[in-house]
């Protein structure tokens, strides 16, 4: 009331001082709190960033093995004559320290169909191939587990078609795995909200045996 110049500085002072802190304060409170309600819903994200690019989504790409499908619904459906005991035991050796959904339902496939608990055995040189397999040396011998185009060897005739995992024991394959992948439950409606919102694809290691069950995406 005394001098109008003292006040307008003291104004302008307290807006820049005041606002951005307001903002720089109320910013991540909103971040945090999306991301609880966010976290409620099990949906989750990596960093606060996301949030804010969330609206800008023009194209989603989706991951197929254990996003899409559901393990509990998978079925497996063996091809080849019955192993033997020590190449049972190394296959599921060789599976188990596998991250891959596909090597687990395998090694879990193989232990299921055994009467009696394998000893596994001692594997050298084991190493996972990210998206195509793994391998190992068992007594001497390599063994691989994979695609058809991470083993070596040749795939028998009309096993090919089937496009499946198979194992190979030195430069024999003896034995073969066809994945059958259940969808997960509510998938489809997932499908409709996202083309909504852009482009969809599928990002997959896997063969495209199964894409008539995923699109048209």
């Amino acid at each position: 009331p005394r001098d109008l110049s003292i006040a307008i500085n003291s104004f302008t002072a307290v807006l820049i001082i005041a606002c951005p802190c307001a903002v720089a304060l109320a910013i991540p409170f909103i971040f945090g709190n999306v991301l609880r309600i966010l976290g409620k819903n099990h949906f989750y994200l990596k960093n606060t960033q996301v949030i804010e690019a969330l609206d800008h989504i023009n194209h989603i790409v989706f991951d197929k093995t254990g996003t899409l499908t559901d393990r509990s619904k998978l079925s497996i459906t063996y091809l080849g004559s019955p192993l033997k005991e020590e190449e049972r035991a190394a296959l599921l050796a060789l599976s188990q320290n596998s991250n891959h959904p596909i090597s687990q339902a395998i090694h879990q496939y193989v232990q299921e169909q055994t009467e009696t608990p394998e000893n596994l055995v001692a594997l050298n040189k084991w190493r996972e191939d990210e998206g195509a397999g793994v391998q190992a040396v068992w007594n001497g011998i390599p063994v691989r587990l994979g695609s058809a185009a991470y083993i070596t060897a040749p795939v028998p005739e009309g096993w090919a078609a089937q496009k499946g995992t198979y194992l190979q024991v030195g430069e024999q394959i003896r034995a073969g795995f066809v994945i059958q992948h259940g969808m997960r439950r509510g998938i489809q409606n997932v499908f409709t909200y996202f083309r909504e919102l852009g482009n969809m694809y599928l990002l997959s290691g896997d063969n495209e045996r199964e894409k008539a069950n995923f699109f048209p995406l």
